[in-house]
């Protein structure tokens, strides 16, 4: 989600709507101030539950259904891909990549025999090829990231 706001002004500019919008809605008659709205003596300590769908107004919600920040999974792949024509081709990619070691290649016979891993996915596509997927890509990135050091000017 991180990298999706990072890299769409599109995304931002939906969240700043749904943030200035929910504002506006909890400062006017929506929201938390349901609870002075409804007549409810608060003196009294009676609990009343308003859930936190309540600070969102109904035009937020709106916005939230119909971007892609109310999906689960973005529509977009960010997940590093390879594909390869056969079985030891993979098996050489990943011993060179270091996802297992040749002597776990060296026992594998079908793509079933590969150790469980899930920083990894491997498919065999209709057309016999296989379709490597690294599913710890933006991981990686983050961890290859460098800082500017506006003192010395350097990375």
């Amino acid at each position: 989600m991180k990298y999706y706001l990072a890299h769409s002004k599109k995304a931002r500019i939906e969240l700043f709507k749904i943030y200035s919008d929910s504002v506006w809605y909890n400062r006017r008659d929506g929201g938390f101030m349901m609870a002075y709205n409804t007549g409810a003596n608060l003196n009294q300590g009676k609990m009343i539950e308003f859930g936190l769908d309540k600070t969102l107004s109904p035009i937020a919600k709106q916005i939230v259904t119909n971007s892609y920040l109310g999906t689960r999974f973005l529509p977009y792949d960010i997940n590093t891909k390879e594909r390869l024509d056969d079985l030891d081709a993979v098996l050489a990619y990943l011993v060179t990549n270091n996802y297992i070691t040749q002597l776990q290649a060296d026992e594998v016979e079908t793509l079933s025999d590969l150790p469980y891993d899930m920083s990894y996915r491997i498919v065999q596509e209709p057309d016999g090829k296989y379709l490597f997927t690294d599913l710890h890509t933006l991981k990686k990135a983050i961890a290859l990231l460098r800082t500017y050091n506006p003192v010395n000017g350097t990375w």
